[in-house]
């Protein structure tokens, strides 16, 4: 799969630039990026869970998918910029949280409904 539109290459080289020249500064805003972060971790691991159910997964798998999706993106992150991932650091539930969130979304999914819908909208295409 490839990028279909050049404006997020755009934007992430944009971002970078900023990265690069403002670090010192953004040192002061640790707080807000961990919050940033851990909005990023639950939303990737719900939209993990989401196409996993419209594919027709069952619950444990979606779950995991789910986990994968959302600490995956972190691992990577992490490694390429030579730091440890919070992954493998101790007493920290990355992964953990990831996990209970990915079950609980994917239990309240499959409760009401929602992955039946899902399958439905996804065959359509």
């Amino acid at each position: 799969m490839c990028v279909q539109d050049s404006r997020y290459l755009l934007v992430v080289l944009i971002a970078s630039v900023f990265g690069y020249f403002f670090a010192t500064a953004l040192d002061r805003i640790r707080g807000l990026l961990f919050v940033v972060d851990a909005i990023g971790l639950g939303t990737y691991a719900v939209v993990g869970v989401q196409k996993s159910l419209a594919l027709g997964l069952g619950v444990g798998a979606a779950s995991f998918i789910g986990v994968v999706n959302a600490v995956g993106g972190g691992l990577l992150r992490d490694v390429l910029v030579r730091e440890e991932p919070f992954l493998f650091k101790p007493g920290e539930y990355y992964a953990l949280v990831a996990g209970a969130g990915a079950a609980l979304f994917c239990g309240l999914t499959v409760a009401l409904g929602g992955g039946r819908r899902e399958r439905r909208r996804w065959r359509s295409r």
